[in-house]
């Protein structure tokens, strides 16, 4: 469930015999499966680790400790990440469903030169087949496209569901892989920088029924 901030791959995860448990990391598998693909993004698993622990409590304690807010701050980054979602969505389809337009005079103007003899059979067929691909590709994507402003507009989110996990677990101490399953949907790690001298290295974690939730800045922890 961690992916690269920058190409979007997965990280993978990186042990071995010889590799002591708290040097273990998670690397960019665009990265390792090709240098100069992406960055690195390289992470140890024990600063994951430390990161999800004290953005769980962070999030846990806001919620269980102020739950009206917590609800409203919720719905207004979900307005705020659908709104930008569907903008660009709705922006793509209107530039799909253009071209389809010009596709389709194009393939009535090659079919006029056809019948007039303007141009060859072979020429029209060849240049009518790839014409017709496009059309097939852009109708796939625009029906991709209808899909998630559908799935978009009908999401509600289940800020109910959340709250009735963080009562489960009044105090969170460690995590597990069966918490992480609970709680997280995915994590999006950054390049590692350097900031007045010190090498840092940031986390986005998108939480089940929530999504990245901003009540404090990205979660950032110095790593060397």
């Amino acid at each position: 469930m961690m992916f690269c901030a920058d190409c979007g791959a997965k990280l993978y995860q990186v042990r071995g015999k010889r590799i002591p448990k708290h040097l273990e990391y998670f690397v960019c598998a665009s990265y390792r499966k090709e240098k100069g693909m992406c960055t690195s993004h390289r992470i140890r698993n024990q600063v994951v680790e430390q990161l999800l622990i004290e953005d769980l409590k962070r999030i846990t304690a806001f919620a269980k400790n102020h739950e009206e807010e917590f609800t409203q701050v919720v719905f207004n980054q979900f307005e705020q990440d659908l709104s930008q979602k569907q903008r660009k969505d709705e922006r793509t389809f209107e530039e799909a469903k253009a071209r389809m337009k010009s596709l389709d005079t194009i393939i009535e103007k090659l079919y006029e030169d056809n019948v007039f003899g303007k141009i060859s059979d072979d020429r029209f067929r060849k240049m009518s087949a790839g014409y017709e691909a496009e059309q097939a590709e852009l109708k796939t994507k625009m029906h991709q496209l209808q899909t998630e402003l559908n799935k978009a507009r009908e999401n509600i989110i289940n800020t109910k569901h959340f709250l009735q996990l963080v009562k489960r677990h009044t105090e969170i101490s460690t995590i597990n892989p069966e918490l992480i399953r609970e709680f997280v949907d995915k994590i999006i790690v950054y390049q590692a920088e350097k900031i007045n001298g010190k090498q840092e290295q940031r986390i986005k974690i998108y939480y089940n029924c929530i999504g990245a939730i901003e009540i404090e800045p990205n979660v950032k922890m110095q790593t060397s």
